[in-house]
């Protein structure tokens, strides 16, 4: 249709002294400029009241060209729909469907908001609004024309009036033309809000439309979202429309995060409800809820999993007790440690070092009862004179077995030591005597760890310091020579050789990853380990499955000595299977604190010419601790930390492994007091220290240093003795007869004295 605007209709002609019955209308589109002739009779009736005489002039009128006669017919009104934006003292701002807008002084009521239906005139090219109606929204449905007048509008403030009453009374087909077409010209909150009224209004449009349900959010906590809308509807459908559905959610899911899966399975039944290992909705579904399929599937396993992650140590409250009880000494103590050495009377440093070694056999006294051992004190028997087995060792067990008790006592700079420091007198005493005809077997040997105490504080004539007033005398754990031989013959080979004879004699140093508990104590944990031996094949999970578990078995399997599933290997690094496989084919019965140690020394040297990123000997913990427990490598109970101290250690190493040109080495020796050498070839005669500790002695007035580790590449090498320096402030030891150590001694003891000097 064409618009235009009359120039005049109708009308009293004044010469003819009657109505006229046509007019002219000037069109403003076409190509026609000419005003257009309209006969009366093709104005409809309630058109001509509006448009007749004076008062019509100006107005805007649709109509189509009769091609015979060349006139308008089929004249109707040009109507706009508008709100009222602002009414001041009778001043009207309109903003029109047309996105127009008008001001008009209006003697009519209105107020901000309003909606409002109009015809308009033009006149000296002011727009102004005729015939207004005022239209209520609610009731909007009643005039079908008005409300689609309304909806049409392209000014949503309009449009979202009138939208959903509308969308009501047309076919889906065209209320979905509607909703599409209408929601281009919202913002995304406007949006969320427009499909939330239709979600509780008019369901089958979305029902009927992917493209619409395409604007349903995800939302957590609302009734109004996707989620829901499918959890309600699915069993309402048919089956053609449930499958629609259905393959929505899938593939809606596929794209999604787990956090958002999470959140469409707790909110669709049907989800929740068909869930099974590996089904259709497998690789959709959310990782807690895999979780719980495949905990409940591999129940057994995990369980033992849990267990092995969760054992205690019944009597690890045992190990260990407050050296004020046990340096309590009787008379009968004080005689011993008097035969021990007589200069304790006179001498407090050594009667310190024989409180420390007769409080560390009462505790390991302790230690062996609790286990349910019956236990004698055969060194009493150098003052009963009960026996002479008191030469062989210390302590004899079920009547049978003799136990030497190795007393250590923590140095200055390290939580571990660099030495025992008693056995020396029980040695000098066992030398003069033997036992005639007597096989004792292979003694066993318990290591203890005391806190390094004067005279003085352990008769608390003054304060410990306050790193070792907390200190209690532990036990390391058990060691024999029997195993010693085993550990050397099982890591020798041409890569790394174990040197445990010189410098290694068990009467004066063992070092403290040597030790370890027996099985008594590892009750619990054997009892465990022989639950897993039972579990079959199909009764252990993939190693995706494990994945999504985050539990750790390794170190379940490692210590039950039980080979990985072919899955598991090929799901790992490469060197970390191979590291696995080491640990479980070691001809041992079960892997011990040592055997772990040196396992771990070995397989860290042959890693030293591996050039892939996966590697870093920080990645030892994840297959040796379960998922939180970083104290119990294995489940060994490890009090110093040793395991997991070395793996620092190693990654030091690692770290400097460039500088220190470590891969050019070729040969390894490592000795029991925690000395690594290396060198290049056989050839090659002079040994480059790699890893050491510090051996000093004689701090001024301190004590025993026992600085560990010292690191090459790390740590300053001696240009002198080519030993490490220990970098220590008060300590700066290399080698006790080093020129340049020597050199330094003296400054050294000066910067101490400068230290402590009162500054007043």
């Amino acid at each position: 249709m064409m618009i235009g605007k009359v120039n005049w209709f109708g009308g009293f002609n004044n010469k003819k002294n009657k109505i006229n019955n046509f007019g002219f209308i000037t069109p403003l589109n076409g190509e026609n400029p000419e005003k257009i002739y309209v006969c009366r009779n093709d104005v409809p009736v309630d058109v001509q009241n509006i448009i007749e005489g004076k008062k019509g002039e100006g107005i805007y009128v649709k109509f189509n060209i009769d091609s015979n006669s060349n006139k308008a017919i089929n004249i109707e009104l040009v109507t706009f729909v508008a709100i009222v934006e602002w009414v001041d003292r009778g001043i009207c701002r309109l903003d029109c469907d047309d996105n127009s807008i008008i001001y008009f002084r209006t003697s009519i009521k209105l107020k901000a908001g309003d909606i409002l239906y109009c015809a308009y005139k033009v006149i000296n090219q002011e727009k102004t609004p005729i015939i207004i109606q005022l239209i209520n929204y609610k009731n909007s449905k009643d005039n079908v024309k008005i409300l689609e007048r309304c909806t049409k509008s392209t000014n949503k403030s309009i449009f979202l009036k009138f939208i959903i009453n509308y969308l009501l009374s047309v076919p889906l087909e065209i209320a979905f033309s509607c909703v599409i077409e209408k929601i281009s010209y919202l913002d995304c909150q406007e949006k969320i809000q427009f499909i939330d009224e239709i979600i509780n209004v008019a369901p089958n449009l979305l029902l009927f439309s992917s493209e619409l349900r395409s604007y349903l959010e995800f939302k957590e906590f609302s009734l109004n979202s996707y989620g829901c809308f499918i959890d309600k509807y699915l069993d309402k459908v048919n089956d053609t429309l449930r499958e629609e559905l259905l393959n929505e959610l899938i593939d809606r899911l596929k794209k999604t995060t787990d956090y958002k899966r999470s959140v469409y399975w707790n909110q669709v039944k049907y989800l929740q409800q068909n869930l099974e290992y590996g089904n259709f909705l497998w690789d959709i579904a959310p990782i807690e809820r895999k979780k719980q399929v495949i905990q409940k599937r591999y129940s057994n396993f995990f369980e033992t999993v849990c267990q092995f992650h969760d054992s205690g140590y019944p009597y690890a409250q045992k190990t260990s007790c407050d050296w004020r009880e046990l340096y309590k000494l009787n008379e009968e103590d004080k005689t011993l440690i008097i035969k021990w050495d007589s200069s304790v009377s006179s001498n407090s440093s050594t009667a310190a070092k024989m409180i420390s070694a007769r409080g560390a056999e009462k505790l390991a006294i302790q230690f062996y009862k609790a286990l349910g051992y019956t236990v004698e004190d055969i060194s009493a028997h150098q003052v009963t004179q009960k026996s002479q087995d008191w030469i062989t060792g210390d302590i004899k067990i079920n009547s049978k077995y003799i136990i030497d008790v190795k007393n250590a006592r923590s140095p200055v700079n390290s939580d571990v030591y660099s030495e025992f420091c008693v056995p020396a007198f029980k040695t000098t005493l066992r030398a003069s005597k033997t036992i005639p005809n007597t096989d004792v077997g292979d003694v066993g040997i318990i290591g203890v760890l005391s806190p390094y105490l004067k005279k003085e504080e352990i008769d608390e004539i003054v304060q410990p310091s306050s790193r070792r007033s907390n200190q209690r005398v532990s036990i390391l754990g058990t060691f024999n020579q029997t195993k010693l031989k085993e550990l050397k013959d099982i890591f020798s080979d041409d890569l790394m050789s174990i040197d445990m004879s010189r410098g290694f004699d068990p009467n004066t140093y063992l070092p403290h990853w040597v030790f370890d508990y027996d099985k008594r104590f590892y009750v619990k944990q054997r009892e465990i380990l022989a639950q897993l031996q039972q579990l079959q094949a199909p009764e252990i999970p993939t190693w995706e499955d494990i994945s999504i578990i985050d539990q750790n078995p390794l170190p379940l399997f490692i210590a039950a000595k039980r080979k990985l599933l072919q899955d598991w290997l090929d799901s790992l690094p490469q060197w970390k299977t191979v590291f696995i496989n080491y640990l479980i084919v070691l001809r041992i019965e079960r892997i011990s604190l040592p055997d772990l140690f040196l396992a771990l020394l070995k397989h860290f040297l042959s890693m030293l010419s591996y050039d892939r990123s996966d590697y870093s000997p920080q990645e030892y913990l994840k297959i040796l601790y379960t998922n939180s427990d970083t104290n119990h490598p294995l489940k060994l109970y490890d009090p110093l930390n040793t395991i997991k101290e070395f793996c620092d250690t190693l990654q030091t190493l690692w770290r400097h492994r460039e500088k220190a040109k470590l891969n050019e080495f070729k040969i390894f020796k490592f000795n029991g007091q925690g000395l690594l050498q290396g060198k290049q070839s056989t050839s090659e005669s002079n040994w480059t220290r790699i890893l050491a500790y510090c051996g000093n002695k004689s701090i001024e007035g301190k004590g025993k240093c026992g600085y560990t580790p010292l690191v090459i590449g790390e740590h300053e090498t001696c240009q002198t003795c080519r030993r490490l320096i220990c970098p220590q402030p008060d300590c700066r030891h290399c080698y006790d007869y080093c020129s340049s150590y020597l050199a330094r001694k003296p400054k050294i003891f000066r910067a101490n004295s400068l230290s402590d000097e009162i500054p007043f």
